[in-house]
């Protein structure tokens, strides 16, 4: 049987003491000092591994912490520390004995007395020191395990809570198959809660996705990442796309390595960036087509202004012979007629641009319109060897319908005069059929021809306005491109639509409707003649107010036949003054847009003194609402320019018949 000493039954019995203990600090604080203490120690110190340095804990404080004595022997402990070596046993300060023992895998225990230990004594307290520390790192372990636990249960009941109030959808996976899911990632995806624990993580994907999740998953090995952003499509349960701001992890839930994914929806950005996106193009590709649109429309005015400058120069020629002359001013009227035609065009574009196009509703007998079509176009078509026919749907007598006559004049018009511009040879059909099929009726026009044809991938853009100038294409020939845009304006606005049926040099056929609304009085159908214009002279003193030379020597020259006595003012205070002179004035033909006072404040200050004499405004904007201006400034009537020289005199012959 081995013999002990008292002291060594005293720390055999701290053994015994502290195997069952799990409480680190209870080890330390509590029952080690209580035993230790019957030793006559003065000082029980532990210095515990933590990493690269030592924790420093005084169990029985005799001697002040930071004592220089203290801090000596404490060094001493350290640099042997450091250097990997093992302490010594016994250090003598100040004749005090300072042994210092080895607690595995936790630290140091140093004991100071003013005697030393027997050597017996010494050596048999190292193995149960040695047991003390085996449970102190057993205690201290579990320690660990349980704050790590705790932790782990607060973090995790922290990110529930986080990711029940949070906005983003928040899906945890493990091998694949979703464990959790927030209630944001219900509302996002549309499935309940239970659906979506039944459910693998790429079933909520695009199919077009499902390969790149894979691939860029923190759980796939090759991969050496493990944090990953991207933006993927998913589909809900009604099987609707949403847009998903996507970021994946790795997390600890449960004691297991999981995926995390948090999302956001940008559906609604998505779409504003495609939109954006879209805009972008259309601005460029409108930037591109007016670029284009105002090199063609320089080519359009300067080709005709060509023609009237040219000519009028030629005509100039001395001793011109006669069938020359009338060659050149044939030239000269019909590069008018196509300049004029031209701004036409752009002014009714500008009207329809800002909605200020009108339609005046009237009886329109659509078989007149068809038969002076023909008429008008039959020299033309023959010229170039094309054959021209028209068919009509109706009998006369049910052939008038309620639509804007002169309008559906100028969509046939148009359709018309691009099938003989694009026709070299062959044939040219016009007509209209009643379409039964439709509630209400409707009339079907058609213009038909053989010409070069409409290939497949512009048949939209013909329509669209300035297109033209974009066609790369000789085929594209001469004119401003703004005829189809025009007609499918009108015809919009008069409850129709337009289509083509086309193909390359195989001709084309234009299709549109308009309702068959038939009129209700008879008595009101308006039947068109052609009046002759007065010659009849009628002496009157008329005074033309107009800052153009040119236009005021045409002007002049027109009214000539019927005025004894024509006065001219430059500016809207010269014509008062001349009113005010001769109160005896017939007839003022008053330019709206003069210097120092225009048109209509001239026209309201002479009619302050002259409330009979006749006024008719005259101007070149040519836009709506410029007569009812006129009117209210106190003109009579109105007239645009180009100045028609029968349009005016037949005005003037209303007023002094």
């Amino acid at each position: 049987m081995v013999t002990r000493n008292i002291e060594t039954e005293i720390l055999f019995e701290l053994a015994i003491n502290s195997t069952g203990e799990t409480n680190e600090t209870t080890l330390l604080k509590k029952i080690t000092p209580l035993y230790l203490r019957k030793l006559n120690c003065f000082l029980a110190a532990v210095l515990k591994f933590n990493k690269k340095e030592l924790d420093e804990s005084i169990l029985i404080p005799f001697i002040a912490k930071n004592s220089e004595e203290w801090q000596h022997v404490k060094s001493n402990i350290l640099k042997k520390y450091q250097q990997k070596n093992t302490p010594c046993e016994l250090l003598k300060v100040n004749s005090n004995y300072y042994y210092t023992y080895k607690l595995d895998n936790y630290g140091y225990l140093i004991l100071g007395r003013k005697k030393p230990f027997d050597i017996t004594l010494f050596n048999e307290l190292k193995p149960i020191i040695n047991h003390l520390g085996k449970n102190l790192h057993i205690a201290y372990e579990i320690a660990q395990r349980k704050n790590a636990q705790k932790l782990l249960h607060t973090s995790e009941k922290n990110l529930q809570t986080l990711s029940k109030s949070t906005a983003a959808s928040i899906i945890i996976y493990h091998k694949k198959n979703v464990i959790y899911a927030n209630p944001a990632a219900s509302k996002l995806t549309g499935y309940s809660n239970k659906e979506l624990l039944k459910m693998h993580v790429r079933d909520l994907v695009q199919p077009k996705f499902v390969d790149f999740i894979t691939e860029n998953n923190p759980n796939n090995p090759n991969q050496l990442t493990k944090h990953f952003e991207y933006e993927i499509s998913i589909l809900k349960k009604n099987n609707k796309e949403k847009w998903i701001d996507v970021k994946t992890g790795v997390i600890e839930w449960d004691g297991m390595e999981c995926g995390i994914i948090s999302a956001f929806d940008i559906t609604k950005r998505k779409k504003v960036e495609k939109q954006l996106i879209k805009a972008k193009e259309n601005a460029e590709n409108s930037e591109r087509l007016k670029s284009a649109f105002l090199a063609n429309m320089s080519h359009e005015i300067r080709t005709p202004m060509n023609g009237i400058l040219g000519f009028t120069e030629l005509l100039k020629t001395p001793d011109l012979p006669i069938k020359k002359q009338q060659k050149f001013i044939d030239v000269i009227e019909k590069s008018g007629e196509r300049l004029l035609n031209l701004i036409n065009n752009i002014v009714d574009i500008s009207k329809i641009e800002s909605n200020l196009m009108k339609t005046l509703i009237v009886d329109v007998n659509i078989n007149e319109q068809l038969d002076y079509l023909y008429t008008f176009f039959k020299p033309e078509a023959a010229a170039k060897g094309i054959a021209l026919s028209y068919k009509k749907g109706l009998a006369n007598d049910v052939a008038t319908i309620i639509t804007d006559r002169e309008k559906l004049y100028a969509i046939l018009l148009n359709l018309i005069k691009n099938a003989v511009k694009y026709t070299k040879s062959g044939t040219i059909e016009f007509g209209y059929y009643l379409n039964l099929n439709t509630i209400p009726l409707s009339i079907e026009f058609f213009v038909k021809d053989t010409g070069i044809g409409v290939p497949k991938n512009r048949q939209k853009a013909i329509f669209e306005r300035f297109i033209q100038a974009d066609i790369e294409d000789t085929n594209a020939l001469q004119g401003a491109g703004l005829g189809l845009s025009i007609s499918k304006a009108y015809i919009k606005m008069l409850g129709g639509k337009i289509w083509i049926e086309s193909a390359i040099n195989s001709g084309s056929t234009f299709y549109f409707t308009l309702p068959y609304l038939q009129y209700t009085n008879p008595e009101s159908k308006q039947i068109v003649t052609e009046q002759k214009i007065p010659s009849k002279k009628l002496h009157l003193k008329t005074l033309i107010v107009e800052d153009d030379k040119t236009s005021k020597t045409l002007v002049t020259t027109f009214l000539k036949p019927i005025s004894n006595t024509i006065l001219t003012a430059s500016n809207g205070i010269e014509a008062v003054e001349i009113c005010k002179k001769n109160t005896d004035i017939d007839l003022i033909l008053m330019d709206i847009k003069m210097p120092i006072l225009n048109g209509f404040g001239a026209t309201a200050q002479i009619r302050a003194f002259n409330k009979n004499v006749i006024i008719i405004a005259q101007t070149a904007y040519s836009l709506e609402g410029d007569r009812e201006k006129a009117l209210k400034a106190g003109c009579n009537n109105y007239i645009s320019k180009p100045i028609n020289k029968n349009e005016l005199l037949e005005l003037i012959h209303t007023y002094f018949n």
